[in-house]
């Protein structure tokens, strides 16, 4: 019969923190990594140091090779809630670039394996970065430049692609010298075959000149 007082505190997060906090093991850590982001404009290369790896909070980001000929290889993209970085490939050279204006969150590989709310919440996201990989490869083993492309266009699509009235928006603007490291190909080749598939229906696009898809 007594009395009894329940206190609420309610706060207005943002996706920035909520995405954070499902990451981070405590609300503490999660106030004091708020104020760690890193922003990059668009077209930056973005700093890593060895064994390093972040989360990305806001925007997509390039990730580049060398092919044995010291041409640029497109061999990932990360957008929100994806991790990238050295810790994660045994590349001599691994470069990452800011595609769109971009915020960053660096996480700590050695704590994670620490951390019993981390780890799990880390490895999913190493693993989505191992699958895109594979859809990678398996894309270039396509024979027909066509169908890498076509392959390509379906990665763009389900990784950075925005479900429109029109068809699925890419998120960034990729030019087709883009096109021709991701599928081992030439700009003019890509030129071509973009313009073909456009004539067919299969892309458009938008003010801006962003990519449309529409199968």
């Amino acid at each position: 019969g007594n009395a009894c007082w329940l206190q609420w505190k309610i706060q207005d997060l943002s996706q920035d923190q909520r995405m954070v906090a499902a990451l981070l093991p405590s609300a503490e850590a999660t106030e004091n990594q708020s104020q760690s982001f890193e922003c990059y404009s668009k077209g930056e290369m973005i700093f890593q140091t060895p064994y390093s790896l972040w989360l990305v909070v806001q925007g997509v980001v390039k990730l580049t090779t060398l092919s044995d000929c010291g041409e640029d290889v497109l061999i990932g993209l990360a957008s929100e809630d994806q991790v990238f970085g050295t810790g994660l490939t045994s590349l001599p050279v691994y470069q990452a670039i800011a595609l769109s204006d971009v915020k960053l969150l660096p996480l700590p590989l050695t704590e994670s394996q620490k951390s019993p709310e981390l780890c799990p919440a880390l490895t999913t996201r190493i693993i989505q970065r191992l699958q895109q990989a594979e859809r990678f490869a398996t894309m270039r083993g396509q024979l027909r430049v066509e169908d890498r492309l076509m392959q390509f266009l379906l990665i763009l699509k389900e990784e950075i692609g925005e479900r429109k009235e029109s068809g699925t928006r890419l998120k960034v603007r990729l030019t087709h010298q883009d096109f021709a490291n991701a599928c081992c190909s030439t700009r003019v080749t890509m030129t071509r075959l973009l313009g073909k598939f456009q004539q067919e229906g299969k892309i458009s696009f938008a003010s801006q000149n962003y990519l449309v898809i529409h199968f």
